[in-house]
């Protein structure tokens, strides 16, 4: 992912979570995480999964340039137990 500086601020190359949502609420399967690129070029993304405020996983995908993509991820493979959970996601540098 490209980096650029200003000042002491690194920003982000055009690319950023647009939406988090599970498939359903009752009894989800996955999780979704739409991805938009406002580049000219496709980018390489890793993106960070917490879950209560621990890391439960990561997952790294491409989004082609000009685009929106959603990236779903295996609610099983995040090892949650039952119950309600607060859910977030980041793009990793």
């Amino acid at each position: 992912m490209t980096q650029s500086e200003v000042g002491a601020i690194k920003v982000l190359a055009k690319v950023e979570i647009v939406q988090v949502y599970f498939s359903s609420y009752k009894d989800p399967t996955d999780l979704n995480i739409e991805v938009k690129n406002k580049g000219t070029t496709a980018r390489e993304i890793k993106i960070n999964i917490y879950a209560d405020g621990s890391l439960v996983h990561t997952v790294t995908d491409t989004v082609e340039a000009e685009s929106t993509k959603t990236i779903k991820v295996a609610v099983s493979d995040l090892n949650l137990s039952k119950g309600e959970h607060f859910v977030y996601c980041e793009i990793a540098e």
